[in-house]
């Protein structure tokens, strides 16, 4: 039955006369001519934004998911590649490659494994890290479809962050974080490495231009805006 409810969702489409639409890519399937907004995400201030904690040097947070398809399990290999000992991986959260954490933790005491905290301690954590590490590579046609919520929260942090450029992440966010291409172990243990070398200066004033960009222009008035603009010209 579902060729029918997806003959149903298309007719239904061809009455509608604008989209909001998560990425450009989806584009594609809108009918020829349709009107649409990209809409990638909206984020709401928290309390925590505006108190500050102290940084500690040389520490790595990942929170999120930990599948194997959004790089977990490369981060942990790659992080073993660093030997720098005043290095530290904080990870927090749930998934089916939560055994692998564990035991990469019992491997090298730097790992800190935390399971699944409150949302309030993990803005926290992101608060007093010196890097926040997203380590979901572009595999997989759904990343052309999809836009990692985290984005938006962990540029929000003021904590620099490395991404992988994805196909579903509007280009003006790569201003505003580190990133990378090369998909191998080797290429993100480097390049973990070579941002932490980075001047504290030059990170912070990168983190705090990432928080201002995504206060000033991703709140709900500016998101919302937009869609009020399109029906506008509809």
């Amino acid at each position: 039955m579902k060729w029918v409810a997806n003959k149903i969702i298309k007719s239904c489409m061809r009455k509608i006369t604008c989209f909001g639409i998560l990425s450009e890519y989806m584009s594609e399937y809108l009918p020829k001519h349709a009107n649409y907004v990209v809409i990638e995400g909206i984020y709401s201030p928290c309390n925590l934004v505006n108190i500050p904690q102290p940084k500690i040097d040389g520490r790595i947070l990942y929170s999120g998911t930990l599948a194997e398809r959004y790089g977990i399990k490369n981060l942990l290999l790659a992080f073993n590649l660093l030997k720098n000992e005043n290095y530290s991986l904080i990870i927090c959260g749930r998934g089916d490659s939560e055994e692998y954490v564990k035991n990469m933790a019992t491997k090298d005491r730097r790992i800190q494994y935390l399971g699944s905290i409150p949302h309030d301690e993990i803005l926290q954590l992101q608060r007093t890290a010196s890097l926040l590490v997203n380590p979901r590579t572009p595999e997989g046609i759904y990343t052309k479809y999809s836009f990692p919520s985290k984005t938006m929260e962990y540029l929000a942090s003021g904590t620099p962050t490395l991404l992988y450029e994805l196909p579903g992440i509007p280009k003006e966010y790569y201003h505003y974080c580190y990133s990378l291409n090369d998909q191998s172990i080797t290429a993100l243990a480097e390049k973990v490495d070579e941002v932490l070398s980075l001047s504290i200066e030059e990170r912070t004033k990168l983190g705090e231009k990432a928080q201002q960009f995504i206060l000033d222009t991703k709140n709900a008035t500016i998101q919302c805006t937009k869609i009020l603009e399109l029906i506008k010209r509809t």
